[in-house]
């Protein structure tokens, strides 16, 4: 039997840096690894740099400095392209597609997340207003929604009814790399002398910073401890009323902002934390929260989203605009241990079983008729 021809648009490989690289990754990573990939697999990308030789790569380049070439890319000459070379299926990582693709072609959308839709403040408006607009008639024409939580499925059932019978969750995987590790060569080189709390996001708003910054200030003023807040991440967009608040902060000196680390540095953090703190408003996963599971951190979240799905333990989940009772949480861990169910974690979050729960999903997708 003739293998179905699966075409993924692969440009996060090379223009993103966060989770739609990381998923787009592992997952042509797991298909190319399999012994007998049930696809013959096309990837279209920016640009080759030969790191899967199973697989065809089509280079259609990105000139981000001509007006409107993008747009006549992902319109026109994806398509184009996908329809030339017979593609069976279609596959959009990155959640906006595929596009003007005959009916015959199977279309699959990743979707992350739905906060351009539902929380647009945290958004660009152009990105919020692009979603809504193209959104709709990207999840109508699409025959298959991969989701990575329960979460998000809920929340694509409920702004968008229609795609209640073609939505499948499949939970997104933890990297092997991450796991406990004895080396602190991270804590000597930001100066991390103190026991401390670990939180990793990006500096923007929808990450809830500000609620964190209250309570280490409710948990400093309260236990009198020397413990210390590392806040490792990059710079978004409308930060500025975040980092007032931290140079105004009554434990300023026991604030450290890394920026950007290392995976290696990140392993190393995680491992040696008292506690990893993820205080976000809205997460379509959280992988961070289970990078610093499989590292052994005990990991107090915000309830709400798909944190709540995915939260380690229930007494470390905090009230999300209450400082009060992240501060609360905070004390928790200093009286009682929290242990996580390694194996446990690695049955349910593993890339392997993601790649096979896709596959399985496209297999039964080519099976259908149109």
């Amino acid at each position: 039997m003739n293998k179905k021809k699966l075409f993924i648009l692969a440009g996060p490989l090379d223009n993103q840096n966060a989770g739609v690289y990381r998923v787009t990754s592992e997952l042509i990573n797991g298909l190319h690894a399999m012994h007998n990939c049930p696809f013959e697999v096309t990837l279209i990308r920016d640009k080759s740099d030969g790191q899967f030789p199973k697989f065809i790569t089509k280079v259609i380049p990105t000139f981000k400095k001509i007006p409107g070439f993008q747009s006549f890319r992902l319109f026109f000459m994806v398509p184009l392209y996908c329809w030339l070379k017979k593609a069976d299926i279609v596959f959009e990582p990155a959640h906006f597609g595929p596009f003007n693709l005959p009916s015959r072609i199977k279309r699959v959308t990743f979707i992350h997340d739905l906060t351009p839709i539902i929380l647009p403040d945290f958004h660009t408006f152009n990105g919020s207003v692009l979603q809504k607009l193209f959104l709709p008639r990207i999840l109508k024409k699409t025959d298959l929604i991969i989701c990575n939580s329960e979460n998000t499925k809920h929340d694509l059932h409920k702004v968008y009814p229609f795609t209640k019978k073609k939505v499948e969750a499949i939970y997104l995987g933890i990297s092997e790399f991450f796991k406990h590790t004895s080396e602190r060569d991270a804590q000597i080189k930001f100066d991390i002398n103190k026991p401390y709390f670990l939180s990793v996001n990006t500096i923007e708003p929808r990450k809830n910073i500000e609620t964190l910054l209250k309570a280490f200030h409710l948990y400093k003023a309260e236990t009198e401890s020397d413990n210390k807040l590392v806040l490792v991440g990059g710079k978004g967009w409308k930060n500025e009323d975040i980092y007032k608040a931290i140079e105004n902060h009554n434990f300023k000196s026991d604030i450290i902002l890394t920026g950007f680390v290392t995976n290696e540095e990140l392993i190393q953090l995680y491992s040696h934390c008292k506690s990893f703190i993820y205080p976000s408003q809205y997460e379509g996963f959280g992988l961070p929260v289970l990078e610093a599971a499989f590292c052994n951190a005990p990991v107090i979240v915000a309830n709400n989203s798909s944190l709540k799905e995915i939260a380690p333990h229930n007494e470390l989940v905090f009230d999300t605009m209450s400082a009060d009772d992240l501060s609360t949480k905070m004390k928790l861990i200093e009286t009682k241990e929290f242990v996580q169910n390694q194996e446990e974690l690695r049955t349910m979050y593993n890339w392997k079983a993601f790649t096979a729960k896709f596959s399985d999903n496209l297999i039964s997708l080519s099976k259908t008729h149109n």
